[in-house]
C-alpha cells in the first residue's frame, strides 16, 4: 500500500469533495526515474477541508513539495497535509479514513 511519502515531488491534479457524503478525492502524479506513479488519495468521513494559498497566481501546475499524514487519537480522525511549493501554499484535509493507492499498477 503507498504512503503519504510516495507523494513527495508529484504533482496535485485533482480535487473532488461531495458535501453530501463527506468525501474528498485527491489525485497526484509523481515522476520517478522516468516512470510516472499516478496515485488516488481517497478521504472519507471529512470534518475539514482547507485551501490556503498566498503565492502569486497562476500556477503552471501544483507541485506538492511536502505530504504529510497524522493520527489523533483522541478523536479518532486523521490529518493529511500536502504543502505546494513552499509553506505559503497548502492543502489540508481532517477526515475519519484516508486510503492512498497506486492505481498506475
Amino acid at each position: 500500500m503507498a504512503t503519504s511519502d510516495d507523494l513527495w515531488g508529484g504533482r496535485l491534479v485533482g480535487v473532488a469533495f461531495d458535501p453530501l457524503t463527506h468525501a474528498c478525492d485527491l489525485r497526484v502524479t509523481t515522476p520517478l526515474n522516468g516512470v510516472t506513479s499516478d496515485y488516488r488519495i481517497a478521504c472519507r468521513g471529512v470534518s475539514e477541508l482547507r485551501f490556503h494559498n498566498a503565492i502569486a497566481e497562476p500556477w503552471a501546475y501544483a507541485e506538492v513539495t511536502e505530504a504529510h499524514l497524522s493520527a489523533d487519537r483522541l478523536d479518532d480522525r486523521q490529518t493529511l497535509e500536502l504543502i505546494l511549493w513552499s509553506d505559503d501554499a497548502s492543502l489540508v484535509v481532517t477526515c475519519v479514513a484516508i486510503d492512498i493507492r497506486d492505481t498506475s499498477k
